[in-house]
């Protein structure tokens, strides 16, 4: 009989391993381990218990493990119905995008497969929904969300899905109808400006110039207006203000013309963005009030260099460069350097308390309205057409912008030429 019992033993050992092998879940192998100790303390004694509850394991240990074990994403990827028509291929797209996420948000790797289980299904519906013979509106609607999608698994790490996204565009560009193509180009230059930054100067103005050409060639529209607010950011980086400045003021004009677009607040965002763009080499008004209440007027700093910093204590960057533009004012504020720092704090409260905290030697601007800060409705973000932060000018001691985008190693180097000179 003890022979029989660690034979079944030895059986039941093995089984086991092989389960934890293929993923037996946690739950299941302290269920298992529980229950296999209780065997072998009544074997020698309780042989009839000791195989009832191994086998009883078992069938429980099998049952549990088919339903809780986690299948890969291929296998999670639901199938969806059919679409009978195009219409309803393009209303199940947009009710899988809108499906929430309910798992660990503390799990990136969870987060990760969710986003591509779900662009595969989209992707799944719009390719059958393509196949329904669309509208031409369908058509592009269709083409769009399979843009998105290809973007988005792009993002996650899937880099043929980058030129598929594309490829996409390109079809769209292409079509027949004229009001598709011009959905498809203009996609194809939001997608393009993404790479501004990096572009040589010629490279960078030949792309100003065929936005420029795209818009006044067409009528005045919210969607040309959308695609000139998008350069932003990538005009800030231009290596020829000059150009950009005079190319974005030819199309401000152009859409200005339109009675329906007149009154749309990204208007006074893009004249202040042509006014910043336009500032290198010229001289730069700003005034203020100090955090302790006192009025300023950055021509008071004539003859000296100035870095003027546009930040917040809720932006983790701008905190991040403190101490870099710390170690530049003790080295340089004896020989002539000021810093001036433009708070988009809503919370006076902590904006006082953070400068206390942080020994901060420079001026601090703020503005205060009745809620507490202006933030980033604070006139001068405003007037320079700030849309991200940190964002830092260098000005001259002539009073003069040198540059409108400049940290880190680039503005300590700057600053070693400028007082080089000096001494």
């Amino acid at each position: 009989m003890l022979v029989l019992q660690t034979l079944f033993l030895y059986w039941l050992w093995c089984v086991w391993s092989a389960e934890v092998l293929r993923g037996l879940p946690a739950f299941n192998i302290k269920f298992f381990c529980s229950l296999l100790s209780i065997s072998v303390c009544f074997m020698r004694k309780h042989c009839a218990i000791a195989f009832v509850i191994p086998c009883f394991l078992m069938v429980s240990n099998g049952l549990f493990a088919e339903e809780t074990v986690k299948p890969s994403v291929s296998t999670q990827t639901a199938t969806e119905t059919t679409p009978a028509t195009a219409a309803e291929a393009l209303q199940i797209a947009k009710s899988i995008q809108r499906e929430p996420y309910t798992g660990d948000p503390g799990s990136s790797e969870l987060v990760q497969e969710f986003k591509l289980r779900k662009a595969h299904r989209v992707l799944a519906v719009v390719e059958a929904g393509l196949a329904k013979h669309p509208t031409a509106v369908e058509r592009k609607d269709l083409m769009l969300f399979q843009f998105s999608m290809y973007s988005t698994l792009g993002k996650l790490g899937d880099s043929a899905s980058e030129g598929k996204a594309q490829s996409v565009l390109e079809t769209l560009a292409a079509d027949l109808d004229p009001e598709i193509a011009e959905v498809g180009k203009r996609y194809l230059l939001l997608m393009a400006m993404q790479s501004f930054d990096d572009w040589p100067v010629g490279q960078q103005n030949d792309f100003l110039t065929e936005v420029s050409e795209f818009v006044l060639k067409r009528e005045p529209s919210k969607d040309n207006l959308s695609l000139v607010s998008s350069l932003n950011r990538p005009i800030s980086t231009a290596k020829d203000n000059s150009h950009a400045a005079t190319t974005m003021q030819q199309i401000l004009e152009h859409l200005k013309t339109s009675d329906e677009l007149k009154s749309d607040p990204r208007f006074s965002r893009i004249e202040g963005l042509i006014r910043r763009v336009s500032l290198p080499g010229g001289p730069i008004k700003l005034t203020g009030t100090t955090v302790g209440g006192e009025s300023f007027d950055l021509a008071s700093l004539k003859g000296k260099v100035v870095v003027v910093d546009f930040w917040a204590t809720w932006c983790r960057p701008c905190v991040a460069e403190f101490p870099e533009l710390k170690r530049l004012y003790e080295l340089y504020h004896d020989r002539g350097f000021e810093v001036v720092a433009v708070s988009l704090d809503g919370d006076f409260e902590r904006l006082e308390q953070f400068v206390v905290e942080q020994e901060i030697p420079w001026i601090t601007l703020f503005e205060k309205s009745q809620l507490g800060g202006k933030g980033w409705d604070n006139p001068i973000v405003g007037h320079y057409g700030i849309s991200s932060i940190p964002t830092t000018f260098l000005i001259g001691a002539d009073g003069n912008v040198i540059s409108t985008l400049i940290s880190g190693d680039e503005l300590e180097e700057e600053l070693g030429k400028l007082f080089s000179t000096r001494e």
